[in-house]
């Protein structure tokens, strides 16, 4: 008779005996054998072998799985060579896999295996088998160190769900006694994993964030419909794609430009379509085990991972490493004690790519732009992007971009790497624009030598004649506008811990100006600009910071280069000596003050917040005063809420003139109120639920009660901080799961009736792009069954196994010696429960009735 562990929680009447040989897996060796003797009574292991039974496989202190075990008439232990490569061939090299994929014969004894290559050993004290291969008779094999998590058996989404964020805002403006008002919308429709979105505004004539009264406005503000997006949004995870039809915004990640366009946009990305798959180029140790080991890895002196490891040859992959130089130490204690350690010096960066990876983009439309806050186009113009990055080896990754709007041609390419001496990056540009053709380039370098030391440099250049595709005219203004303008920028930092709990920062940079784009441009500062600062960090209050900086400057803002009527700029700014403090402070949990002054632009900041979260619900405050060198000091007020169906917000801000900085210069301060409540409506398969704004690309899940359970509340994730639970207002909604990553959504009922059923208790989902789910608490399985089992001639059916079935689902029978089973989750209805002994199958038919709760006793029942 054959057992096997059941996948499904075993039943609290069922004994431990039975739990210790179905599950031996779970125990260790010695505890699994004296399990088997108390379940088989009478008869010695030997005895029971060689019947042929399963027995755990063990590679060192790993569980391989189950393997049948037979014993011949002439005493050998045999296995089934097929079986046996299912379980092993994974750590075997190629040739002795071959030569036992290839072995006559259904069954192969130990010493036969032996001289194929296989060498396993049976243990008498605990039933279960164990290789016994060198490190010269193993593969090499890569451990993955990046903690990666199982995947769950996930629950497919909804084949239809829908999202609609609603939000009302307004703002009241005091001196001009107006107030602006704006409904505003976004829809999402999924259906089989196309997405349909949509966002509009619904505006009143005077606009929330109305123009200063003494600044005109860029465009004349109107009121009414304003349609701010449509488009629609496919996934192929397999793939790694995502498409996107219609308003999208596409990217630039080297010299390039983001530009919104109505087009197509098509993205291979690991990072989005499978989040859970370390990507980046990671760190890697290789090693050798000539007997059994634990191998702990340690990184900058952190204990991160011990492992127990046969003999063999590995590589530790997916190290966990910071970005900069590591220290990898591996302290390798053999089955003898005997200890050794290696010691490894790695460098890592999180914007490489591993080797083989790839990411890009693709796009290609109608520029967009807003127009009075509604969705305009420039139809006779065209841009299409390109980008591309690939991790051609460990340490090296290339990158490429392109873009054009039919007058501009924009080509970049590029790559970083990682050496001993730091992070190196180098793009190199070249736009044509009206037959002229341009170049720009980039170089970047950073090396961090531990953990409190690191160096920054980079230096950009561009020719004057350099032209961003799309950036040489702006629909709105109608004017001309350089993309950059300085022909040369040059940026360094370095920064160090000192004793005493401080850390020391020194930063420069220089922009050399282009004359073109300063004599284009108005209101800009004249000449070259650059910096040179100082600062010095110290912890204080142990949950605060305070940072001292003093530096030599001519970047200055606002007044310092503005003529007062703000008409027209002066001459170059006069560099000077300035000096800042700030201030970062937790005086308790969720409490915050921050503050700052500085002398080169005579800003100073204050702010103070709290926060507090009961689970679901949050609340949030704050006060914050700013005072700035154009003459005006603002004080704002907040209050904030959200909770699990709705958010609210109210600020005010109240404007007058400089306590610091004197009069306004001609810039007229203003008191004004804001408030803002925003919910959202989902639905997913016919159920609809009432939850705070959905932000992102996550999903949600709608978990509705059976019928059973509809006055039972719920509560969702750990009870003592839950994500979500009942409070009257109709299904408990879990929002923002990640999408295409795996996670559970465990519920509970605390007040539950013995006779009742939570249902599942927990759910496997995967989301994919803003996907919905209806799920199901508490169910009609609520009934346990409990009996005996009599085999044909009367005589209970001691120590069997089987399943019960009611046609749609089944859970596994068990038996104890005298026959008594439990087998709990069952619903109304006709079960067949199906078992075997040595006279053949046996079948047992039993009517669950339509009103049984709790426990259904149902005495000795016969085949």
């Amino acid at each position: 008779m054959n057992f096997r562990c059941p996948n499904r929680p075993i039943p609290l009447i069922v004994t431990v005996v039975t739990i210790g040989v179905l599950c031996g897996v779970a125990s260790p060796p010695a505890q699994a054998a004296r399990y088997a003797d108390d379940l088989f009574g009478s008869g010695t292991l030997e005895k029971r072998v060689t019947s042929g039974t399963f027995v755990p496989l063990y590679d060192g202190r790993r569980l391989l799985g189950e393997l049948e075990l037979r014993v011949s008439p002439g005493g050998a232990r045999q296995v089934h060579p097929k079986k046996l490569l299912a379980l092993i061939g994974n750590i075997l090299p190629d040739r002795t896999a071959a030569a036992l994929q290839t072995a006559p014969g259904n069954l192969l004894s130990l010493d036969s295996l032996g001289r194929l290559g296989v060498k396993l050993r049976y243990d008498e004290a605990s039933a279960a088998l164990f290789t016994d291969l060198s490190a010269d008779e193993r593969s090499p094999e890569t451990i993955t160190m990046a903690g990666r998590r199982a995947p769950v058996a996930a629950t497919p989404p909804a084949d239809v769900s829908a999202v609609a964020n609603l939000s009302v805002e307004t703002t009241h403006f005091w001196e001009r006694e107006e107030t602006a008002v704006r409904f505003s919308g976004e829809s999402v429709l999924n259906i089989h994993q196309f997405v349909f979105e949509h966002e509009f505004d619904v505006d009143t004539e005077v606009q929330l964030n109305g123009c200063a009264p003494n600044i005109p406005c860029a465009s004349e503000p109107e009121g009414g419909f304003k349609r701010r997006g449509t488009r629609m949004v496919r996934d192929f995870p397999d793939e790694r794609l995502r498409l996107t039809v219609g308003d999208i915004r596409s990217t630039a990640a080297l010299m390039g430009r983001s530009r919104d366009i109505a087009g197509a946009y098509l993205e291979h990305s690991d990072r989005k379509l499978a989040p859970d798959e370390r990507v980046t180029g990671a760190g890697s140790s290789s090693f050798r085990l000539e007997r059994p080991s634990r191998v702990e890895v340690s990184i900058n002196g952190a204990m991160m991972q011990a492992i127990d490891l046969p003999a063999g040859n590995y590589t530790l992959n997916d190290l966990p490493l910071q970005t900069g130089a590591n220290r990898i130490t591996l302290t390798i204690i053999d089955n003898q004690g005997i200890s050794r350690a290696i010691e490894l010096e790695q460098y890592s960066a999180e914007d490489l790519l591993a080797q083989g990876r790839s990411e890009w983009t693709v796009a290609a439309g109608v520029p967009s732009y807003f127009d009075a806050g509604a969705l305009a186009y420039q139809d006779d113009d065209f841009f299409a992007s390109a980008y591309g990055r690939h991790g051609l080896l460990t340490d090296l990754t290339l990158e490429g971009e392109a873009q054009t709007d039919g007058t501009t041609t924009l080509a970049t390419v590029g790559g970083l790497t990682v050496t001993p001496w730091g992070i190196w990056g180098l793009d190199g540009s070249l736009s044509v624009s009206g037959g002229d053709v341009a170049a720009a380039a980039r170089a970047t370098w950073r090396l961090r030598l531990d953990t409190t030391e690191s160096f920054y440099a980079s230096a950009e250049i561009h020719a004057s004649d350099f032209r961003l595709p799309g950036q040489s005219y702006e629909p709105i203004t109608g004017t001309f506008v350089s993309p950059y303008a300085q022909k040369a920028t040059l940026a360094a930092s370095y920064a160090r811990q000192l004793p005493w709990d401080n850390f020391l920062t020194v930063s420069g940079r220089y922009d050399l100006a282009d004359a073109k784009y300063t004599e284009a441009v108005p209101y800009t500062p004249q000449g070259d600009r650059y910096a040179l600062d100082l600062s010095i960090s110290r912890r204080i209050f142990e949950t605060g910071s305070l940072t001292a900086t003093v530096g030599y400057s001519n970047q200055t803002f606002g007044s310092r280069w503005l003529d007062e009527d703000l008409a027209s700029r002066s001459n170059s700014p006069d560099p000077e000596l300035w000096a800042g403090l700030r201030l970062s402070w937790r005086p308790r949990e969720g409490a915050t003050i921050s503050a700052s002054t500085e002398s080169l632009n005579n800003r100073s900041y204050l702010q103070g917040g709290y926060s507090t979260s009961d689970g679901p619900t949050a609340w949030m405050t704050s006060v914050t005063a700013h005072d700035d060198n154009l003459g005006t000091t603002s004080f704002a007020p907040s209050l904030g809420y959200r909770g699990q169906r709705a958010e609210v917000q109210v600020s005010h801000d109240t404007g007058f003139e400089s306590f610091l900085s004197g009069s306004a210069q001609g810039l007229q301060p203003e008191n004004r109120t804001y408030a803002r409540l925003g919910t959202s409506l989902v639905y997913a398969d016919g159920h609809v639920g009432v939850s705070a704004p959905l932000r992102g690309n996550g999903g949600f899940a709608i978990l509705y009660p059976h019928e059973t359970v509809e006055d039972q509340d719920v509560v969702v994730g750990n009870a003592a901080n839950p994500k979500a639970y009942t409070d009257g207002l109709g299904p408990v909604v879990v929002r923002d799961l990640m999408p295409h990553s795996d996670s559970m959504i465990v519920y509970d009922m605390p007040d539950l009736p013995m006779d009742l059923s939570l249902g599942s208790g927990s759910y496997g989902v995967h989301p994919s792009y803003r996907s919905g789910y209806a799920l199901q608490v508490g169910s009609a399985n609520n009934v346990t069954l409990i009996g005996r089992l009599l085999a044909g001639d009367g005589e209970p059916l001691g120590y069997a196994s089987g399943t019960a079935s009611d046609g749609e689902r089944t859970v596994p029978v068990f038996t104890t010696k005298s026959g008594k089973f439990a087998v709990d989750s069952l619903a109304p209805g006709r079960w067949v429960l199906s078992v075997a002994d040595d006279s053949g199958d046996l079948a047992y038919e039993v009517e669950v009735p339509h009103d049984a709760r709790g426990n259904l006793r149902v005495g000795d029942l016969r085949p």
